[in-house]
């Protein structure tokens, strides 16, 4: 009798814990600072009650760190409704499911910029983080419908898909019922003094500001060659088939690929495993014949009136903004 109202009592409790735990945080422009300092989950689940919550957007901008630090000030298109949805180390595919999520309510906007981050860094290939379950087990279904339809598909591909679920969607299940998601599920209602000072450089934007940039490009460092990992991205026209599929419905769908700092951008290119060189030419391909603005990387040099590159992976807020800004106007009429 009494163990069976232990667990009783315990399942009662994680079903509880769970529950709070999936309350869906305020809209992210309600306190920028402290919302984006709650963790990748809190953080999405703040920019999609954003959208939620406000009229369509006429742009959002999907990605990393490596577009986290356009807003509103480094576009520079006035008379136009901007929200940056991205969130920091998270991939391409990543964005893929966030412009997904934000499509099925009915609130994608006029015109989607996605990042598309050089092979070599290894990030568009890896899963998305965020959805937490249920709502992850739509896109899985999916993943594996396009692994069997998959023309580039090999035996590692499905290795790696089946240590997924038994490694990545067992971890997500568990941030499901986990006290950290709860505090910080309560904390997103009841904010506290403390926050990480970093977390105050959000905007309501959805953007990241800087409070300084370096005096010089890499801050006066020289560029080191950057090393190469190799990666397989067996889903990447799975992933553009549902960008065509979004921009069907309306939304000017533009991808392109992040920059890197000039000066290692043509050596790493020539070391580019066949594999990774191929992925490039597979997005170029794809995109064309789904009929998807991607773009090339732009070459940007720093500049002490425009701003310097403060690493090797990240360009100056300014013209990258500029050259988003470029992509904008091409799908969108401004004033």
């Amino acid at each position: 009798m009494f163990p069976r109202i232990y667990v009783a009592v315990v399942i009662l409790g994680l079903a509880i814990l769970g529950a709070v735990a999936m309350l869906p945080p305020p809209p992210f422009s309600t306190n920028p600072a402290h919302l984006s300092c709650l963790g990748r989950d809190i953080l999405f689940d703040s920019k999609m009650a954003q959208v939620r919550a406000e009229p369509k957007y006429d742009v959002l901008t999907f990605g990393n760190s490596r577009i986290l630090d356009v807003g509103e000030a480094e576009l520079n298109i006035p008379g136009i409704r901007y929200f940056n949805f991205a969130n920091g180390g998270t991939s391409f595919r990543q964005s893929v499911v966030a412009l997904e999520q934000v499509a099925r309510v009915g609130k994608a906007p006029k015109v989607a910029i996605l990042s598309f981050d050089h092979p070599a860094l290894v990030y568009a290939q890896l899963p998305y983080a965020w959805p937490l379950p249920p709502d992850r087990w739509k896109f899985l279904a999916e993943d594996f419908q396009g692994l069997l339809d998959g023309t580039h598909v090999v035996g590692p591909d499905w290795r790696k898909f089946r240590q997924r679920i038994f490694t990545e969607e067992v971890g997500a299940l568990a941030r499901l019922v986990n006290f950290f998601r709860l505090k910080n599920t309560l904390s997103a209602y009841f904010p506290s003094a403390g926050d990480d000072a970093s977390c105050n450089l959000f905007r309501p934007d959805g953007s990241r500001g800087r409070t300084s940039l370096p005096h010089a490009d890499l801050d006066g460092a020289a560029a080191r060659p950057w090393p190469i990992y190799e990666d397989r991205y067996p889903l990447l026209e799975h992933d553009l088939d549902v960008l065509a599929g979004i921009q069907a419905t309306g939304t000017a769908v533009v991808i392109y690929e992040s920059p890197l700092y000039p000066a290692i951008t043509t050596e790493l290119n020539s070391r580019l495993p066949e594999e990774m060189a191929r992925q490039r030419q597979r997005l170029m391909d794809g995109c064309r014949s789904r009929g998807l603005d991607c773009r090339p990387a732009p070459m940007i040099e720093g500049s002490d009136t425009e701003g310097h590159w403060p690493d090797a992976t990240h360009a100056p807020p300014r013209l990258l903004g500029r050259w988003v800004a470029e992509l904008v106007r091409a799908h969108l009429s401004t004033p």
